[in-house]
């Protein structure tokens, strides 16, 4: 029976495991988010951009506001009804390397315009990069919340929260003055390029792991209206 009992995968994973897995996506999220409404009007203010096209990088919250849209489809594919299976780990992964992948356009497309502006085609091609961006990240919050939620014990959850809003700040950070000093340093092409590399880099800790099975199959299919 005990030699039964080792071979059967646990349920859950440890409290220390889930924290070092999901610390770095948490970070990412916000490192996104300052890029694009920090450090984005701080450089177009810097090539001469006006007021009106720095504000209007707020836009770029419209996907945070507006995921709760999308989340119950979400929640539908990363617990799928019928099936013990979990997809919260390949979901976050998946959006990770969207994030990196779009990060190095934005720095390619920075190489395209070293005259020292901001040319429209650029400025129009970053806004619409990063409202992508904001949408993969608010759809990977979705999913790292559900993962936290799944894999965490009542006990744990301080500990989730800690590391959610711990990794926004240091995200903040990374984003934001750690970002512009790179590219007051380097260009803010490189600069860019350095944050894509940070972003794989924090996804490596939740790629180590596997993510267990659910005990049972449930029922419920996630709705807007419950």
């Amino acid at each position: 029976m005990s030699d039964v009992q080792s071979n059967v995968k646990p349920l859950t994973l440890t409290t220390g495991r889930v924290i070092f897995a999901i610390a770095g996506v948490y970070v990412t999220q916000s490192l996104v988010s300052a890029l694009s409404m920090q450090s984005l009007p701080a450089l177009v203010r810097a090539a001469g951009g006006s007021l009106a096209l720095a504000g209007a990088t707020t836009l770029f919250m419209l996907p945070w506001a507006l995921k709760f849209i999308w989340a119950p489809w979400i929640e539908r594919w990363r617990l799928p009804p019928g099936s013990q299976e979990r997809r919260s780990r390949m979901l976050i992964l998946r959006g990770q390397v969207a994030l990196a992948a779009i990060l190095t356009i934005a720095a390619a497309i920075g190489w395209f315009g070293r005259e020292g502006g901001f040319p429209d085609t650029q400025i129009v091609a970053l806004f619409v990069l990063f409202m992508v961006a904001g949408t993969v990240a608010s759809t990977i919050d979705i999913a790292s919340d559900g993962f936290c939620v799944d894999q965490l014990t009542r006990t744990g959850y301080g500990w989730g929260n800690s590391v959610q809003v711990g990794g926004s700040y240091l995200g903040m950070m990374c984003g934001g003055g750690v970002f512009l000093m790179l590219s007051a340093a380097s260009g803010w092409p490189v600069a860019m390029l350095m944050m894509a590399v940070l972003i794989m880099a924090l996804s490596l800790p939740l790629w180590r792991i596997t993510e267990p099975t659910r005990t049972a199959t449930i029922p419920h299919v996630p709705a807007l209206g419950y």
